[in-house]
């Protein structure tokens, strides 16, 4: 009898294993699978920060960060500079792209995909193109739509390539909103390669797209999350120009 039971239990953790490798293969294979995984995970993530807010009696607008693993952490954890405190959201890069976007109609997931393709262009906030011009998504100077930029960058190194220069990061994500509305970009997009995709169909980028969407999905991992009501903290460029229109 024990024998026979050892057998059972044998070939019922094979046919896991099995099942594990093949839905394993599945999600490396096939992205739409894979997205539509993530999307599931996101919603049950949903439902355990209103399950947390319920407990704790918060109102929901606690500051937030995606954990290795997809977890969230209070923002707290492990981000306090030396004085002991926390940095002001406005110094975060991460919910400057994404309350801007936001704030102008982008749906929350494309605007994380933003933060994401961002953090690629600029080697995760540590080119010279990200600190020295305030240029958040590897923009050049255009020639003839509406743009924030004040000029191509004064670095040789990028100027040769028209770069942009922009005053303010805020300035740079605000711009973004006009580079969509000159090329008619939806506002929301419910997968990573399909936002990925129409921007390769507009000239974004010149890698190839498989490259470029491996790079862009690597950096969303590391995106900050944030809730609605963070996302509402930032307002119009110091500029004074209303870049938007019926944007």
């Amino acid at each position: 009898m024990g024998k026979l039971k050892r057998s059972l239990l044998s070939f019922a953790f094979s046919r896991i294993v099995l099942v594990g490798s093949l839905i394993a293969l599945a999600v490396f294979l096939f992205p739409r699978i894979r997205d539509r995984i993530v999307k599931f995970l996101k919603n049950l993530n949903e439902k355990a920060r209103e399950n947390v807010r319920k407990v704790t009696g918060t109102t929901g607008d606690f500051e937030e960060f995606a954990a290795p693993g997809g977890f969230v952490l209070p923002r707290d954890f492990g981000l306090k500079d030396e004085s002991g405190k926390r940095p002001p959201l406005s110094a975060n890069p991460d919910f400057v792209i994404q309350s801007i976007l936001f704030q102008n109609g982008v749906c929350e997931f494309s605007a994380r995909v933003w933060n994401a393709v961002s953090r690629h262009e600029t080697g995760n906030f540590t080119s010279d193109l990200y600190a020295l011009d305030n240029n958040l998504f590897g923009m050049k100077m255009p020639s003839i739509r509406d743009t924030l930029a004040v000029g191509i960058s004064e670095r040789p190194s990028a100027a040769i390539n028209r770069f942009a220069k922009f005053r303010t990061k805020e300035d740079a994500a605000f711009d973004i909103l006009l580079w969509m509305k000159e090329f008619g970009m939806p506002k929301c997009f419910e997968f990573v390669f399909e936002q990925v995709e129409w921007m390769k169909s507009k000239g974004y980028f010149e890698e190839p797209l498989d490259e470029y969407l491996s790079g862009v999905e690597a950096r969303l991992n590391q995106v900050a999350v944030f809730t609605e009501s963070e996302l509402t903290l930032v307002g119009p460029p110091e500029s004074g120009f209303d870049p938007f229109g019926d944007f």
